[in-house]
């Protein structure tokens, strides 16, 4: 009696993957120029930082003692993953950059309008005698000014919407501001016996208070005009 013939059986699909390259548009040439020309800004402000120490930049915390060079970091970082995206089409990437992205704009934009607008008052609430002379006027707009404008293009057009509720998006710049002050910057001026910014001084806790609340109203209020431009640009 012959064997039956055992019916074959049918092999179960192999799980899908998901590939962090799929699905990105190809790379965009104006994206490459933009974040090109971002990191060159960038190395000539750091270049800049290195190469002329002073009493205040050779303090615990060096040059990160200042906000604006913290978000210079950040935004240099952006313009690290934004040329990595170019380059690999990395989800991941493009992911992490987005909500780099996020925070640091506002923060960027704060840092524009804040800085000019004490600059032209009395510059010398913002910027330590102990420092040195004033930088030049291209090179103050590479720190304050140009970050903003980098980021600006890149947010509107080179980079996936990620925005958070307004609540969220207000703790955010709150939570990132007082870390800066309440934390960070209490560790540095414990160490060296003073602040990097002489209108802080000046300042009593209740008005230093109230000024970086208004600070952290205004990143939030970039964050949601930000939000607003992306909508109507989008249609």
């Amino acid at each position: 009696m012959a064997g039956k013939k055992k019916p074959d059986l049918a092999r179960p699909p192999a799980p899908a993957t998901v590939s962090k390259r799929a699905d990105l548009p190809p790379p965009n040439m104006a994206s490459v120029q933009l974040h090109f020309i971002a990191l060159i800004s960038y190395a000539i402000s750091f270049e800049h930082l290195i190469s002329r120490p002073n009493k205040i930049n050779q303090g615990f915390g060096g040059h990160f003692q200042f906000l604006t060079n913290i978000s210079l970091a950040l935004s240099t970082l952006v313009s690290i993953l934004g040329a990595l995206v170019d380059l690999t089409r990395s989800r991941s990437a493009q992911a992490l950059k987005s909500r780099v992205l996020f925070l640091i704009t506002p923060i960027e934009a704060l840092i524009t309008l804040s800085y000019w607008s004490v600059y032209l008052y009395d510059v010398s609430l913002i910027v330590d005698s102990r420092m040195g002379p004033l930088i030049s006027l291209y090179k103050d707009i590479g720190f304050h000014l140009l970050p903003f404008i980098f980021l600006l293009i890149d947010l509107l057009y080179f980079s996936p919407r990620y925005f958070l509720p307004p609540l969220p998006s207000f703790a955010v710049f709150a939570g990132f501001l007082s870390l800066y002050r309440g934390v960070w910057l209490e560790i540095c001026v414990a160490r060296n016996g003073w602040v990097p910014y002489p209108v802080l001084a000046e300042l009593s806790a209740g008005r230093e208070f109230t000024l970086w609340g208004v600070c952290a109203a205004l990143a939030w209020g970039a964050s949601m005009g930000l939000r607003g431009l992306c909508g109507a640009l989008d249609g």
